[in-house]
């Protein structure tokens, strides 16, 4: 294979996976990539042995982005716009933006309505009712937010299934 067609081949392609597969289905296709391709399979042979390089790097590279739920994201986006590759710094910014949205604290403008819904998020899981109530208090200080009402109504839901 040259590098033309190495390069114009994508990370699904390259593990012969669907673009839908899950991390398992990857992690199995890359073992079965592995077994093919790995560079010590050729050590007695160097002009294959460095195609098999090229290739196997290309499998671990793909391994990476879609493992990652950040990186394969991005991934997904790049392939509708033709590229099949992502850098190692465009794939560490993607991890690095999923980790930022899921530690970052919720958009709650007032500090007093943010130490209620910090309370409330608290015992949620031991007395619901309880949480509603100290997210409503929370809402009344920040009454436009739409997180604090989305999250009451959420809480809502759950007291109203019963699942207390």
């Amino acid at each position: 294979m040259s590098d033309d067609q190495l390069d114009r081949l994508d990370y699904y392609r390259i593990l012969g996976v669907k673009q839908g597969a899950t991390t398992d289905e990857v992690k199995t296709a890359f073992r079965r990539f592995a077994r093919k391709y790995h560079p010590d399979r050729f050590v007695d042979r160097p002009a294959k042995q460095a195609k098999a390089t090229r290739v196997y790097r290309r499998g671990a590279e793909g391994l990476q982005v879609l493992v990652d739920p950040a990186a394969r994201k991005l991934y997904d986006i790049a392939i509708k716009k033709g590229i099949t590759r992502l850098t190692a710094s465009q794939r560490d910014n993607a991890g690095r933006a999923l980790q930022k949205r899921k530690t970052s604290k919720p958009r709650i403008g007032s500090t007093e309505a943010l130490h209620w819904f910090d309370r409330a998020k608290a015992i949620e899981n031991r007395d619901p009712t309880a949480a509603w109530k100290l997210m409503k208090r929370a809402l009344a200080l920040d009454p436009t937010n739409p997180f604090l009402k989305q999250e009451i109504n959420r809480v809502a839901a759950i007291l109203r299934r019963g699942a207390v």
